[in-house]
């Protein structure tokens, strides 16, 4: 980088010091960063789960989901290549964890009941500031993209939402043939990137392993989204785009 003359102002020196550097796409998580599903996870395990036979309470429902999605997507599993007919049993197998006081019978007709659920659009959201931050980025010619652990569903549902013609492209893990937080899942993903270079991409997403830390890993750049913060898309885009 040169170095600014004697003569520039300081705070130009210091504006010029902290600019981020280009971007020219830009890759978004999908679940907690531009969408949610509404209701919870959780209440629709425990519905379906007590329909079924289940006695285990709400409560116990959370813990046991939360725990069965790190046992089936981080570690050694992450490690392991990926497609739409593993992506099934990944999730037959999140299912089973859950509601692990079901009969395997019963487990087969919870995760047909849940897949399809999760499948349709009117059980997911979309965070308010999703659609102007897109906006903002099209304006400036910047490549947007979905990167995310989902599967062949993720496409209808953001169609369903209104969201699909927003993008460039929707990457899913099922497809790209490995997972986050696996490195070649950013590698993979990157060529859809328009000819971006690694450092000439930003992820963002709400997980600090699978979004920010090891898309770092892959030379992308990273940021958390953090919906509790009060910091949202638009304000991150923004700094970008600065």
């Amino acid at each position: 980088m040169a170095k600014p003359s004697p003569s520039e102002p300081s705070s130009s020196r210091v504006s010029r010091a902290f600019s981020k550097p280009p971007i020219r796409c830009v890759a978004f998580d999908s679940t907690g960063t531009i969408v949610y599903p509404d209701p919870h996870p959780a209440d629709v395990y425990h519905a379906v789960g007590t329909e079924l036979g289940s006695h285990r309470s709400l409560g116990e429902i959370r813990v046991e989901l939360s725990a069965a999605m790190r046992r089936r997507f981080l570690g050694d599993v992450a490690m392991r290549a990926t497609d739409p007919d593993y992506e099934r049993c990944r999730w037959r197998w999140i299912v089973s964890d859950t509601l692990s006081d079901l009969s395997t019978e019963a487990v087969d007709l919870a995760f047909d009941r849940l897949w399809n659920h999760f499948a349709n659009p009117n059980h997911w959201s979309v965070f308010d500031d999703v659609t102007s931050a897109l906006q903002q980025l099209a304006d400036k010619g910047v490549r947007r993209m979905v990167a995310s652990n989902f599967d062949d569903r993720l496409i209808p549902v953001l169609d369903g939402v209104g969201l699909r013609s927003l993008f460039d492209d929707v990457l899913v893990s099922s497809r790209l043939g490995w997972s986050k937080p696996n490195p070649d899942f950013f590698h993979a993903a990157a060529k859809f990137a328009d000819g971006a270079a690694a450092h000439e991409i930003l992820m963002i997403g709400d997980t600090q392993l699978n979004d920010v830390d090891s898309a770092r890993t892959a030379g992308w750049h990273a940021e958390l989204i953090d919906r509790s913060s009060g910091r949202g898309l638009l304000e991150i885009v923004n700094d970008w785009l600065e």
